[in-house]
């Protein structure tokens, strides 16, 4: 199985986020949630059964483990990824290096965490179509965050 992050993980991944934000208030919005949620298990459980015991995908940490871990960040606190000890303990050892943690920051998963600060700070609505198209934006998005706000002048 390939496990490619933007390919293979992230879709499902971000079809969670976009039904929250946009679905969230629907009736049908708790089946649909768990349909998504499903695939996403689905995919995981591919991918825990791919790193089995091993540190990194492909034996020596590279940008493809950066970019997983990243993917993978955006879902950890829907609870999800603590159900494979594998993976939890996976993107614990990638945020823990210290050249990621800067790359992490500014990663859609540093985006992810921060997005309450986001709407916030750029006065986009969770429900609305232009935060679902921002939330769509890949990496360095987080840096959009810790850009002053410029005013007209």
């Amino acid at each position: 199985m390939d496990v490619c992050p933007v390919s293979t993980m992230e879709p499902p991944i971000v079809d969670r986020e976009i039904a929250r934000y946009l679905e969230g208030d629907k009736t049908w919005y708790e089946e649909r949630r768990s349909l998504v949620e499903e695939r996403i298990r689905k995919r995981l459980s591919e991918l825990s059964d791919r790193l089995g015991d091993a540190d990194w995908l492909d034996g020596e940490f590279s940008a493809g483990d950066l970019q997983m871990v990243s993917v993978l960040l955006r879902v950890k606190g829907s609870g999800i990824l603590a159900e494979y000890p594998n993976l939890s303990a996976y993107v614990a050892r990638g945020q823990a290096r210290p050249a990621c943690k800067p790359c992490l920051r500014c990663s859609v998963g540093g985006f992810h965490r921060r997005n309450d600060r986001l709407t916030k700070v750029r006065g986009l609505e969770p429900s609305s179509k232009s935060f679902a198209q921002f939330m769509g934006l890949t990496l360095g998005a987080a840096s959009l965050i810790d850009e002053p706000r410029r005013s007209a002048s």
